[in-house]
Parts: C-alpha cells; sequence; structure tokens
C-alpha cells in the first residue's frame, strides 16, 4: 500500500511541473537562418558561424516562439526533437520555408548552428530537428531539449 501511496505523489508532483500547470516558463525560440550559396561572401546582413567543421555564410536568423517542443524520433528512428510552431506565426513560418525549398538552412539554439539540413517542402508549422545517422546522440537531443525549454 504504501508504494501505491509512493506512486501517485510522483505522479502529482510530476503534473504539477508541466506547462499547463500555470508554471511560468519563459517561452521557448527556435532560430532559422537561410545559408547562402557555397560561392557568396559574407555581405551585409550575414555572418560566418562553423558547424561540423565546415565554415557556413547566413543571412540574418529569424525568430520563431513554439508551442511544442518534445523528444521523439525521426521516421528512421533516430533521436530527434519534435517542435511545433506558435499558432499566429505557423502560416508564416510555412509561407518562408515555400520561399527556401531546395536551399539549406541552418537551425540555431542559443546563437549555436545544431544542424543544416535542405528545406525539401514548406513546413506546416511543424517539423522534427534530425540529424540522422549518427548526428545526434540521445545525450544530444536531452541537452537540446533541455535547453530549448528553458527559453533559450
Amino acid at each position: 500500500m504504501a508504494r501505491a501511496w509512493w506512486m501517485v505523489a510522483v505522479l502529482v508532483v510530476a503534473a504539477s511541473c508541466s506547462r499547463d500547470s500555470g508554471v511560468a516558463y519563459p517561452p521557448a525560440v527556435l532560430e532559422f537562418a537561410v545559408v547562402a550559396d557555397g560561392s557568396a561572401a559574407p555581405s551585409a546582413g550575414t555572418r560566418t558561424v562553423t558547424h561540423a567543421g565546415v565554415e557556413l555564410v547566413i543571412e540574418a536568423p529569424r525568430r520563431f516562439r513554439l508551442d511544442r517542443v518534445a523528444m521523439g524520433r525521426d521516421n528512421l528512428g533516430y533521436p530527434a526533437i519534435e517542435f511545433r510552431i506558435h499558432g499566429s506565426e505557423a502560416k508564416e513560418f510555412e509561407r518562408w520555408t515555400g520561399e527556401i525549398v531546395d536551399r539549406r538552412l541552418a537551425i540555431l539554439i542559443e546563437g549555436e548552428v545544431v544542424t543544416a539540413p535542405v528545406v525539401q517542402s514548406s513546413l506546416p508549422g511543424e517539423g522534427i530537428i534530425s540529424g540522422g545517422a549518427g548526428d545526434f546522440t540521445e545525450a544530444e537531443v536531452r541537452t537540446l531539449y533541455a535547453r530549448l525549454r528553458a527559453g533559450n
């Protein structure tokens, strides 16, 4: 009987720590920056960053607030971060990503590029940040998740 009481207490404490409990968390934010073509030199409004040992020239990042962020898996089962853009910004995100199909998009957390995939199609306000085979470990995904939950 004592064990059952302990389990209920843990569930109540866990439930009281969620975003829905009234606890004020800073809003999670992701930054996205279009990567300039390989031949482009840095110019006004761009900067050079390093990702995976490669220098990238990126345009000024755009910030989008998130309604949801969770740890998950990509379609191949690799560790990933799932996200959903805040409702009022989701249509703008979809429109913008539709304009940059076939271009690389750097995804930044706290100003650091965590991945820079090619945009395959417009994104309808949600997506998965995945590094694919061997790019993100479980520990790295947990760290990214914690940074996003902290409101970066």
